[in-house]
């Protein structure tokens, strides 16, 4: 007489304890499923890790002020007049076009097109990265250049003798030398963090 017994497939595994076979195969897929799952978070997050310490790093280059800048008081770039500012900030209106419009919009487009949180995230995630690496290279070029504001004359409140003495011998003075200290925008004001 025949066996009926059933023949395993070969991709099962028997159980010692109750006999009982277990697909290799799928727990195998599973156990890839959590791989490739775990990759995938880790690489986001060295994404947003990227993003934050270029974010970070392009406010760091901006503390050590440049010991090289000299200036002219006779230098027409820098004799400009202008006011102390606006009731609306200039940069505050720049962040929020520069953020907040491009989310909202990405967000209700994608959300439009119902489309997965997944794509949402990469789509902020790229964002995020654009705006930080500009931010770092701002930043880069504002510390190796070192372009006067043109209206650093104004801020900068220069002494009496200071200014005769750069206007009559034509010497260059330093930045050391305006009795405004709040003047560490004033020396790097271009490229302008708004227009980047």
């Amino acid at each position: 007489m025949r066996s009926t017994a059933h023949t395993p497939d070969p991709g099962m595994l028997k159980n010692a304890h109750d006999g009982s076979y277990t697909d290799t195969k799928s727990a195998a897929s599973t156990g890839d499923t959590n791989r490739d799952r775990f990759k995938i978070w880790f690489l986001y997050a060295a994404d947003w890790i990227v993003v934050i310490l270029a974010v970070v790093i392009s406010q760091l280059i901006l503390i050590p002020l440049p010991h090289s800048i000299m200036f002219l008081v006779t230098d027409p770039t820098i004799q400009q007049n202008f006011s102390d500012g606006s009731p609306v900030g200039t940069e505050r209106v720049c962040v929020v076009l520069s953020t907040a419009v491009p989310t909202v919009i990405m967000v209700l487009w994608l959300g439009y097109f119902r489309r997965s949180a997944h794509e949402i995230h990469n789509s902020l995630l790229g964002l995020a990265m654009a705006l930080s690496m500009c931010a770092l290279f701002t930043s880069v070029y504002k510390q190796v250049g070192a372009i006067l504001a043109p209206d650093f004359i104004n801020k900068c409140d220069l002494s009496q003798d200071a200014f005769e003495r750069s206007f009559r011998n034509n010497v260059p003075l330093s930045y050391r030398e305006c009795q405004n200290k709040d003047i560490r925008r004033e020396l790097r004001a271009f490229p302008s963090s708004v227009i980047s």
